[in-house]
Parts: structure tokens; C-alpha cells; sequence
């Protein structure tokens, strides 16, 4: 019997390198100048610092000979090297320059030594982060019967803007459908202290009119504008009393619109066609396979979130949310199902394993206990179940499962005394927290895991520092600072792996600290008040799903095929709500938003289905009966 084989393979990028020199980082001239002059480098991926040197003085050409090592933490498009100059009594230092590199041509550059010509740092050229936006071009139907055309854009969210001054921005759109002759802008509304902001705003704009159209206009708009109009999307940083930031911009012609790569509404999917044309047969068992080949393209979550919001917005009744059997709740179910099982092989297996192998009875009614049974694997229930704190038996052995240098604020248990940073040996080990004076010396300080009620990044402008995390106990929280982002994301999942589970977790936090009586974050003046920002999820690691895409995928090919008189009903429907323009008896048995890409849907469906079915039908007609395999002897058999 062979073997199973649990091979497991991680992959870590990481990047290695040597900053050596610069020359003539900045003008020599002045008494003073060679005096003053300080440098340093930075190491940035896109705009995130991961590595700084040491700051140089008395030099415009200074040697640095420093080399760098870290993992890569996340994608990135591009490292860039920072070039600062300050004056011994400058705080900041000014940019002198910088030297961009693509990932993709990181390659040309491994193992050579390299002299690069600065850029200069252009405000405009820093730009980062990405915008979620969906467009549509809608007809309408005027009152005389003609036809004019709308556009409908929703901005949905953006990701990764940059920080301001070290600090998440307050960023706000601005949609504007730019023209020859017009410039029509609209506005979101302004989110508060975030790079990631979630805007899920939907603005209308008027393409074309009819020749017949009457009304007043400040604009002139011909057919053959929407050749040459586009959406312009820009993205600010909401100043208050001081002046707007410019964040970035992207443009989308409109015309692209016209083509077939339409984003269509979710009940217009294969998925969702599916669901509806199986509902009366086999129920949602359709679903099934569909649920796992999203998952293992890790694709569920994205639609799971487009099934829920379309049966939120169809519910007549708030009481019957998601109470009933629809395709969100049997989706959510079989999901549950799926990852469910794995989690449990992962966590109870080997429990169960070892209770299976010692041979002792596992009965907890006393009633039916054997002679010579006992209730005591009954009272070692109730102790394992018992909400009551107990300490440690120390069943379970100690490891160590990181341990590192980092700084660490003082905990400011005193109402008056300086709370400075300083350098730690910190030391996670599956039972515990612990900071040390230095590596292998007596715990400073030692915090159970179980008490642990969350680890989040702490702002910047907390205490001015970068690479910072908070580690939320029963006391004070603890301040932590680490080298760079990728020890800080390190930290943060380790703590919160380990501390996953325990009870009475906290589901808000406050991002920074409070300083000077009050929250910097929220301005809250008490020091107990609930957090001002939701809590990040943690999720269990390295849950494996065996799925064979194959079988699944044939699975749907036999539901549809089974159903191409329903899903025929179906392009019926959508025909007759295109030409009727309204909601037909036929038309109730089917979810139908978009009746245009409902049916384009449906008709790309039939024609994969004859396609399939036609090779199938080739390829049987290979063997006389059912079951039969068709042998070809060797040439040694012959």
C-alpha cells in the first residue's frame, strides 16, 4: 500500500541586495555646507518603506556599504531607493532624489554592481493605489417613444492610497464625463482615515437625447459624441481648512462600453442561470459543485457577496432574511459544509485518533455504563467545557513560535514619568507573551495568550514612528515597534494566530494611542471607550480542500443538459421582457435584472452545451456497448 504523501511547499520571495555609494548627492558650495550635510537611503516597495541606513555625515559622496535582506511581504510593482539629505539640526530630511526599479526588470540587475542616475521625486510620479468602478450604458425610452442613451457609473471602492504625512487620508472622489464640450462632475462623500475607502456610489449621466428633445440644456450633445467622451475618475485628500491633495486619476473611454466586455449584474452569471433552472428539479444541488470550483479558485467570497446583496434587495420582509432555502443561504451552507470538514479533520483528527487507540469507553450516561465503566473521560467533559478560567495543567508542552529584537514603549503604569523606547528581546511561545532586557535573560514581563483580546498596526502618528503594532491585553496595551513592515506583519500573525480563539476577543479597537487625554484617533476624552475601527478577522491558516475541478465541472454539464427545456423558458422570458419592457407571468418563475445580458448569458451557454455534447457523442460512438473498453494490441502481440 503506498504511502500518502504530505509533501507541503511554501514559497517566501525575498530580496537581497547592497546599497555600496553615492556622489554628488548635493551642492558642496558654502562654509558650512560639508559640515552640515547628513545623508541617507531608504528602500521602499511602491510606497511602503521596508528598510532605511544609517545616517552619513560630512559628505555629498558618501560610502554606505550596507547590505539588505528581507522577505517580500506582498505583490509589488516597483522598488524604489530614496536618496535624503538634512542639516545636523533638521529633524526631516529633503529628497534629494530616487531610483525606480520594475520588478519585472529586477533581473537585469542580479549580481552586478550598478551605477544609477537620480530622478527627481515628483509628486504627481508617486502616485499608487488602485480604484473598483463598474459602468454601464443604459437606453431609456422617452415619453414621445424615442430612445436616448444614460451612462451609469459606480464608484465602488478604492485600495492601497498612499499615507499623508505618515497618516491615512480622508479621500473623496470626483467623477467627471469629460467631452469636446462638456465637463459634467459629480462628487462622492469623504471618508475618514483611510488608504482603503469603500464609496459605493452610483452617479447618472446623460449621453445622448433624442433629436426631438425639448428641454433646456447648457451643453449641446450629438450622437457621435460618445466616440470622443470618457469618465474621468480623480481621487483627493480632503484638507479641511487647508488646501485638497491630489491623490491620482484614471480615465475610461466610454465607447468601450459598447463592446461585449459588459460587467454583468450576478443574475445574469452561469452560476446564477444555474440555480434558477434547477430550482424545481433538484432544488439548489446544483449549486454544489459550483461552490467548489469557486472556492478552489478562491472566487466564492466575491460571489457569495453579489447572491447576498441581491436577495437583501429583493426581500419584502426584514424577518425573512435569509431564512429561507434561496440560493445565498444553500451557497453559504454548502461552503460551511466544505471548509467546515476540513477544519475539523485539521483540529479533532488526532484527538479523536488518540482516543480511538486507547481503547477506553467514551459513554457519559451513567445508565448505560458497562461493570466496572466509570464517569470520570464525564467530569473531564465538564472541565474542558466549562466557561470557568483554569490555569494551565501542563499537559500541553511550551514552543517557542517567534522571537525577535524590537523596541518597545514603556508601559506608563505611573501617571508621571517619562514614557521613552527602548530595545527588547520579545518572545511569543504557544502559552505565552514575553519581553526581555535581552536574549536569554529573566522576563520583564510575562502576558498569558489566553488574555490576549487583539493585535492590531498601530497609526504612525501615534508616537511618530513606523512599523508599529499593538498587542490589546486585560492591562495597558503594549506598544510595540519592529524593524521593518515585513517583521511587523510577521508579528501581528503569529499573535494573531495563536490567540485566535480566545474568549471575550475584542471586535473594535482604537488605532492609535491616547495621548494627552484623549484618543488621537477618535478624540474621545475616556481612556476605556470602545474602539473607533472594526477589528481585522482572523482566519485559519493552511486549511487544504480536495477538489477535482474535472468532476465538478462535468457535474454542471449534466445539470444544464438535464434542464435545456427550463433554461430555453428562460431565454423565452428575457426575449419577452425586452420587447414588452415589462415583468410578464413567464417572466416570475426566474430571477431576471438584465434581461439583455441575461439571454446574451443563456446563449453562450447553448452553444458550449451542443459543443460538449457533440464531442461527447464522437467520442462514444468509440465503443460498441456501455462499460466495454477498446483494446489496440502491441506489435509483440501481433
Amino acid at each position: 500500500m503506498a504511502e500518502e504523501d504530505d509533501t507541503k511547499i511554501r514559497i517566501l520571495q525575498s530580496l537581497r541586495g547592497k546599497i555600496c555609494e553615492g556622489k554628488n548627492l548635493g551642492p558642496s558650495s558654502g562654509p558650512n555646507r560639508l559640515r552640515d550635510l547628513c545623508t541617507f537611503c531608504t528602500i521602499s516597495l511602491d510606497q511602503e518603506e521596508v528598510y532605511r541606513t544609517k545616517v552619513y555625515e560630512k559628505s555629498v559622496s558618501p560610502f554606505y556599504g550596507e547590505d539588505f535582506y528581507f522577505e517580500i511581504p506582498r505583490p509589488f510593482q516597483c522598488l524604489s531607493f530614496y536618496v535624503y539629505a538634512k542639516s545636523m539640526f533638521q529633524i526631516r530630511g529633503l529628497a534629494v532624489g530616487k531610483v525606480a526599479i520594475r520588478k519585472e526588470d529586477l533581473y537585469k540587475y542580479c549580481g552586478k554592481e550598478n551605477w544609477f542616475q537620480l530622478q527627481p521625486v515628483d509628486p504627481h510620479s508617486e502616485v499608487q493605489g488602485k480604484v473598483h468602478l463598474e459602468m454601464k450604458l443604459n437606453e431609456l425610452i422617452t415619453e414621445n417613444g424615442s430612445i436616448c442613451q444614460q451612462l451609469v457609473v459606480q464608484i465602488i471602492a478604492c485600495q492601497g492610497l498612499p499615507l499623508i504625512s505618515g497618516q491615512n487620508c480622508d479621500p473623496y472622489a470626483t467623477v467627471t464625463l469629460v467631452g469636446p464640450a462638456r465637463s459634467d462632475q459629480k462628487k462622492t462623500k469623504v471618508k475618514k482615515k483611510t488608504s482603503d475607502p469603500q464609496f459605493d456610489e452610483t452617479f447618472h449621466f446623460e449621453v445622448t437625447r433624442s433629436s426631438s428633445y425639448k428641454g433646456r440644456s447648457h451643453f449641446h450633445v450629438e450622437e457621435e459624441d460618445i466616440e470622443k467622451l470618457e469618465i474621468k475618475v480623480e481621487l483627493w485628500n480632503n484638507g479641511n481648512l487647508a488646501q485638497d491633495v491630489f491623490l491620482g486619476e484614471t480615465r475610461v473611454s466610454v465607447k468601450i462600453l459598447r463592446n461585449d466586455n459588459v460587467h454583468r449584474p450576478i443574475s445574469a452569471s452561469a452560476a446564477h442561470v444555474l440555480g434558477d433552472i434547477c430550482r424545481e428539479s433538484v432544488g439548489y444541488e446544483a449549486l454544489l459543485p459550483v461552490v467548489r470550483l469557486l472556492l478552489h479558485h478562491n472566487r466564492l467570497l466575491p460571489f457569495l457577496t453579489s447572491v447576498a446583496a441581491l436577495e437583501l434587495e429583493n426581500t419584502q420582509e426584514a424577518n425573512t432574511i435569509f431564512r429561507g432555502n434561496s440560493l445565498a443561504t444553500r451557497c453559504i451552507d454548502d461552503m460551511m459544509k466544505i471548509v467546515g470538514k476540513s477544519y475539523l479533520t485539521v483540529t479533532l483528527k488526532p484527538v479523536l485518533n488518540e482516543i480511538f487507540e486507547s481503547n477506553k469507553t467514551c459513554e457519559i450516561d451513567p445508565v448505560k455504563l458497562k461493570e466496572g465503566d466509570n464517569v470520570e473521560v464525564n467530569k473531564f467533559l465538564d472541565e474542558i467545557s466549562s466557561n470557568v478560567s483554569k490555569e494551565s495543567s501542563g499537559v500541553e508542552d511550551s514552543f517557542v513560535l517567534k522571537e525577535g529584537e524590537v523596541h518597545k514603549r514603556a508601559q506608563g503604569r505611573k501617571r508621571i514619568g517619562k514614557k521613552n523606547f527602548k530595545k527588547r528581546w520579545l518572545r511569543v511561545t504557544n502559552q505565552e507573551l514575553s519581553y526581555h532586557k535581552q536574549k536569554g535573560k529573566e522576563a520583564l514581563c510575562v502576558i498569558p495568550v489566553k488574555n490576549i483580546l487583539g493585535v492590531e498596526k498601530l497609526e504612525e502618528s501615534a508616537f511618530n514612528r513606523k512599523n508599529m503594532f499593538q498587542v490589546i491585553h486585560s492591562e495597558k496595551p503594549l506598544y510595540v515597534q519592529a524593524g521593518n513592515c515585513v517583521e511587523t506583519n510577521s508579528w501581528i500573525e503569529v499573535l494573531s494566530q495563536v490567540s485566535r480563539c480566545n474568549p471575550g476577543r475584542l471586535s473594535t479597537f482604537h488605532p492609535s494611542a491616547y495621548v494627552g487625554g484623549s484618543w488621537l484617533c477618535c478624540k474621545e476624552l475616556n481612556e476605556n471607550t470602545p474602539g473607533c475601527k472594526p477589528c481585522t478577522a482572523t482566519v485559519l491558516a493552511n486549511i487544504q480542500l480536495d477538489i477535482d475541478c474535472d468532476r465538478e465541472t462535468e457535474r454542471i454539464f449534466s445539470f444544464f443538459s438535464s434542464n435545456r427545456s427550463r433554461l430555453q423558458k428562460m431565454e423565452d422570458a428575457c426575449a419577452g421582457m425586452s420587447v414588452y419592457l415589462g415583468q410578464q407571468e413567464e417572466c416570475s418563475a426566474f430571477t431576471i435584472q438584465d434581461p439583455k445580458e441575461t439571454f446574451r448569458t443563456i446563449k453562450e451557454l447553448g452553444e458550449v452545451l451542443d459543443d460538449l455534447q457533440a464531442q461527447h457523442d464522437s467520442k462514444g460512438a468509440l465503443t460498441d456497448e456501455p462499460g466495454t473498453i477498446e483494446w489496440v494490441p502491441s506489435e509483440r502481440e501481433l
